[in-house]
């Protein structure tokens, strides 16, 4: 059988659980994206910088995707926390969700930041400078859009595996 991998699918089912938060998810990246794009360089230390890192990140995030799969045959009972009933298999769904999400947002980071890294090395002297500086601006928004959404919802996973840990190690 044949199976498509889709990153829409990952997207769609994300803002799917985060619906209530789907202003707050693309708005502040777009706030802090329109105020910082005049702030931020996008240079080539910055961006070796922000490769290495971003690769950590994701053997972090594949990590915490693969220890959570071990819970996934738990007989927890379910309980209630924020006054809502939360039951271990829905909950590692959005987890899973969650960090499918953020891998693929770290990915694209990664593809973007290579890209401006060739397009920095190879068509700098091809292109006019009023376009250079279009593209260079581009890519800056793009990347710092990218780099906020990134760090909202690596706080969002992070709060989502103390909730785990915690109803684990009461139960």
């Amino acid at each position: 059988m044949k199976s498509k991998f889709s990153p829409r699918f990952v997207i769609r089912d994300f803002f799917k659980f985060h619906k209530n938060d789907k202003g707050k998810l693309i708005g502040i990246p777009l706030v802090i994206s329109c105020i910082l794009i005049f702030f931020v360089n996008i240079n080539m230390e910055l961006v070796n910088i922000l490769l290495v890192s971003l690769s950590i990140f994701i053997g972090f995030l594949l990590n915490l995707m693969l220890l959570s799969f071990n819970l996934k045959d738990s007989d927890a009972k379910p309980t209630e926390i924020n006054r809502l009933d939360w039951n271990i298999k829905n909950f590692l769904i959005e987890y899973h969700v969650t960090i499918s999400f953020e891998i693929l947002v770290t990915i694209a980071l990664v593809i973007i930041l290579l890209l401006a890294a060739l397009l920095h090395k190879n068509l700098l002297f091809l292109l006019p400078i009023d376009l250079i500086f279009g593209i260079k601006m581009l890519f800056n928004f793009i990347i710092i859009f990218l780099m906020s959404l990134f760090f909202l919802v690596i706080f969002r996973v992070l709060k989502f595996g103390f909730v785990l840990i915690k109803y684990h190690l009461e139960n």
